[in-house]
């Protein structure tokens, strides 16, 4: 929960186990989103001397509410992919997302509709349109206008009238979003900032 967490946890550690242990600073959980909406057309085209690799998907890509974390819909008709590609690519999707275009943390919120293709009955694999998956977030987020998403905390403080005034200014130098409900006559009044 924080580093004061972190440190009881290390020397309890260290109490019950006789070993060293190593220590690095704690990282804020980030996520990436896009706030804009995008659509991409992959070619996958690769020739030897053996054999040639022919693979064609099209994407849109928008925001999605926040409860979908990745959201993928296959509007494919008329079997213009295989029904045995559409795994691959949906796997190669979710792989990219893994790792944003901003800083390298997972991408969320988004949706991922694939609506549109070509593929060769002997150039075309599996692998080839996973490829093709995995380059559709990374390169089109870029263009969706991405944002960094902060955790955010729900906090309930009950507080007495005197130190109401340093609370909230405490509260509020830290971005949060105060909210205060009406005092009862048993209870002091109640803050619940909303902490980034």
């Amino acid at each position: 929960m924080g580093e004061l967490h972190l440190e009881v946890l290390v020397d309890a550690h260290a109490a019950r186990i006789p070993c060293a242990s190593a220590r690095r600073p704690s990282q804020v959980a980030y996520r990436e989103s896009i706030t804009g909406r995008s659509k991409k057309r992959i070619s996958l085209c690769k020739a030897d001397w053996r054999h040639g690799q022919y693979g064609h998907v099209v994407f849109e890509i928008e925001p999605a509410s926040q409860a979908a974390v990745l959201s993928f819909k296959n509007d494919i008709v008329g079997g213009v992919i295989p029904k045995e590609f559409i795994p691959g690519v949906e796997k190669g999707v979710r792989e990219a997302a893994e790792g944003g275009v901003l800083a390298g943390y997972p991408v969320t919120d988004i949706k991922v509709r694939l609506y549109d293709g070509s593929f060769h009955e002997v150039d075309s694999n599996e692998m080839l349109f996973k490829n093709g998956g995995f380059l559709c977030p990374s390169r089109r987020t870029a263009k969706s206008r991405p944002v960094l998403l902060e955790p955010i905390m729900k906090v309930e403080v009950v507080v007495s009238e005197e130190f109401l005034g340093d609370i909230i200014g405490q509260m509020t130098g830290r971005r949060g979003l105060i909210r205060v409900w009406k005092s009862d006559p048993v209870m002091p009044r109640r803050c619940t900032p909303w902490c980034r």
